[in-house]
């Protein structure tokens, strides 16, 4: 996928050199030159995790500049995943053709493909202590999608509530602030880089988002 997430621990407690620190505790862990990426981060978690989306550069470019051709500059670039319902206790899965999105936290989701994203299902389910799994899980989908059908099937999943969505929530969740992950960071926040040839029509824009257990 397009964009990264992952949590970090940072070793500094200023919000200000937040930005600073990301590229030097993660850059060991990346296959990547961190000068090649670009790194976006949310809010801390109760357990003090800081989480963080990486973008290359490159792309990151290649997706303003695509905005700046159709006149768009917005103020917010969001994931995708911030499109699917969310609550505490809770994950949320949502079917888009031949990808599924899972979203299992504020901050924390991924967009794949079949048959990759019934295998990350399970992956996280297996590592989730059975005192912090989901009490509900709720798709937005068909009642007889084969994905559903088998992540469902598996064994230890008969005490979880499982609830079919209805699509009008995932559209009303685009309309509101569902999370503080605003990609446009650093060089390419709001007024960074102002360029008059752009409209004042400012819309939010939602890009496909991956997930890494780097940490």
């Amino acid at each position: 996928s397009c964009i990264t997430f992952t949590e970090v621990r940072l070793p500094v407690r200023s919000r200000r050199r937040w930005a600073e620190a990301i590229p030097f505790v993660l850059e060991d862990l990346l296959a990547t030159d961190v000068e090649e990426l670009h790194f976006a981060h949310g809010e801390p978690n109760p357990a003090g995790l800081l989480p963080v989306a990486i973008v290359d550069r490159n792309r990151m470019a290649d997706w303003m500049a695509a905005l700046e051709a159709s006149g768009i500059r917005p103020d917010v670039l969001w994931p995708d995943i911030v499109l699917v319902p969310w609550i505490p206790g809770r994950w949320s899965l949502a079917r888009e053709k031949n990808r599924i999105t899972l979203r299992w936290g504020r901050e924390q989701g991924c967009t794949l493909e079949d048959p990759l994203a019934e295998a990350v299902f399970k992956r996280l389910w297996a590592a989730s202590p059975a005192d912090s799994r989901p009490r509900e899980i709720v798709f937005y989908g068909a009642a007889d999608d084969p994905f559903l059908l088998n992540i469902r099937s598996e064994p230890g999943r008969e005490m979880v509530t499982w609830t079919l969505g209805e699509p009008s929530a995932s559209e009303e969740a685009s309309r509101g602030p569902v999370t503080g992950f605003n990609l446009l960071q650093g060089a390419w926040a709001p007024g960074h880089h102002r360029q008059e040839t752009w409209t004042r029509w400012k819309p939010s824009v939602f890009l496909a988002a991956g997930w890494a257990g780097l940490l």
